[in-house]
């Protein structure tokens, strides 16, 4: 899916941005340098305002990649980031690591 159609569906319906992510998240490889990996993080958490639910698709996104570092290493840094943050790393983010193919799954 291209990341415009996937962005006009986004804005024609009534579906959040975690219900999203996930299919955002599979043209991304888990298994990205740490500092990609943590900013990915960031984005799921800003975009999902920290909630078990973000951490879940993180935590599932994180666990395709032979790098996982297990569940409460996952939930450890899921706590470091921060909500309020005055620059957020946000879903833009990832969109833009897609269109640029930083990160991305090779085919």
């Amino acid at each position: 899916m291209s990341i415009h159609k996937f962005r006009s569906q986004i804005d024609k319906s009534d579906t959040t941005i975690e219900q999203y992510l996930p299919t955002l998240l599979e043209a991304l490889d888990p298994d990205m340098n740490y500092t990609l990996w943590v900013r990915v993080g960031m984005a799921v958490h800003h975009a999902s305002a920290g909630s078990d639910i973000g951490l879940a698709i993180f935590d599932e996104w994180s666990s395709g990649g032979q790098k996982y570092p297990g569940p409460h290493k996952i939930e450890r840094q899921w706590s470091y980031f921060e909500i309020d943050k005055e620059c957020p790393i946000t879903v833009g983010t990832i969109v833009w690591m897609i269109n640029q193919g930083v990160g991305v799954i090779d085919d």
